[in-house]
């Protein structure tokens, strides 16, 4: 992780001052597919909860959530987070980290969901990962 985070610039403090303002997740949408990605939060990488932790993001505060794909017993999800910092030397190809259990995805163009509270000095990650169904889907 500490070859990942020398590669980006960040403000940990103003991020996690930005994102205490946001709504969390299941208050903002309440359909199953968020309900699982918040439910399987727990049991997420250590290794990525503090990376997102040490960039300042509340990792049950996403910008958005998608269930892509469902993948043999699982699900594949994309979720949108924001940090206030930047990638230095960072063109049109995302900052690509990519480990067992997920993928990280990090760019500085074509953002989408971007809190508007958040200066425009900001990147976007979106965290690829496989979660199985913690959930029962309400009838």
């Amino acid at each position: 992780m500490h070859s990942l985070l020398s590669k980006i610039s960040y403000d940990q403090v103003q991020t996690h001052e930005k994102m205490k303002l946001l709504p969390y997740s299941l208050e903002s949408c309440d359909c199953a597919y968020c309900q699982n990605y918040i439910a399987n939060l727990p049991a997420f990488p250590i290794e990525l909860i503090t990376l997102l932790a040490t960039l300042g993001i509340d990792s049950k505060k996403p910008s958005e959530i998608m269930q892509v794909d469902e993948v043999g017993a699982g699900h594949l999800y994309i979720a949108t987070y924001h940090f206030i910092g930047s990638c230095p030397g960072l063109g049109a190809e995302p900052l690509i980290h990519k480990t067992e259990n997920y993928t990280l995805y990090f760019t500085t163009e074509e953002m989408d969901f971007v809190p508007e509270t958040f200066p425009q000095e900001v990147v976007q990650i979106m965290v690829e990962i496989i979660l199985p169904w913690k959930i029962e889907e309400k009838e």
